[in-house]
């Protein structure tokens, strides 16, 4: 069997700039969610609500990374993108929470947006 790259280097754009990541990235594609309503006799059906895509991650600081900048983040294209080849698009990307600068070790954690929609991008069928 040959050997695949599932993960592992990953690339983030954001309006056009890169950033270099040192952790985990996590997207959440967003969309219809379902829960569950129960009753007294088990599940009596479901509800739908639509959650925004999200993309968690960490990045290296630098002294060409403005931390204010990331802040001021509203309604971009936001690009991860994958070493196996696949990559995440979200539209109208928005920075939110708040991010936190690791001095020490020269990182920027919390960095989290979400935006209006996701699109998985490269997946063969």
């Amino acid at each position: 069997m040959a050997q695949v790259e599932r993960g592992g280097i990953s690339s983030i754009y954001i309006g056009g700039a890169t950033y270099e990541v040192s952790a985990e990235i996590t997207i959440k594609l967003g969309g219809i969610v379902r829960k569950p309503v129960v009753s007294s006799n088990g599940t009596a059906g479901y509800t739908t609500a639509w959650d925004a895509p999200e993309v968690e991650f960490e990045a290296l600081d630098a002294a060409t990374v403005s931390v204010t900048g990331i802040l001021g983040i509203v309604d971009t294209p936001l690009q991860v993108q994958m070493n196996n080849g696949k990559s995440y698009l979200i539209a109208g990307a928005t920075q939110v929470d708040q991010p936190s600068v690791k001095v020490a070790e020269g990182k920027i954690s919390g960095l989290k947006f979400t935006g209006d929609y996701c699109q998985e991008v490269g997946v063969s069928s």
